[in-house]
């Protein structure tokens, strides 16, 4: 799901009563363009709603404590991809690296290449994590 809200801010941390906050299903086919444009409509919407409510003077519904999250800056750390992790959350580990403009590194046979995409093929064929099964001329 998208999920994206609209909220006051007090200096550099959103703390404020939520204004508006709206979901959308994620695509089953996942591609960089394809979550920049599904965060910009989610974004434009909650944003649209958000003014509505604040042009009104509603003043918002208070955030609860729980749950609460930060979400911090990549760090090179974050770039180093491993075979640890399922197909489908490989593959978005590496769309949030590159909608954010980092790179999504990975070691094949000893050799370290960056990642330009990754498509999550349902039948494919059993193999170890990392393990190459194909190879293209241009890869």
């Amino acid at each position: 799901m998208w999920r994206h809200w609209r909220e006051q801010t007090d200096g550099e941390f959103d703390i404020g009563a939520i204004l508006s906050q709206l979901t959308r299903p994620i695509p089953a086919e996942l591609t960089a363009e394809r979550i920049g444009m599904g965060l910009f409509d989610v974004s434009a919407a909650t944003l649209e709603a958000g003014m509505e409510r604040a042009i009104a003077g509603d003043k918002g519904t208070p955030q609860p404590s729980e749950g609460a999250s930060y979400a911090a800056q990549f760090s090179a750390d974050d770039e180093q991809l491993g075979w640890d992790v399922p197909a489908y959350l490989f593959q978005r580990r590496v769309l949030a690296l590159q909608i954010f403009g980092h790179p999504a590194n990975v070691v094949i046979d000893g050799t370290p290449y960056v990642v330009q995409q990754v498509q999550v093929v349902p039948d494919a064929p059993h193999a170890t994590p990392g393990h190459v099964l194909a190879r293209s001329d241009n890869s």
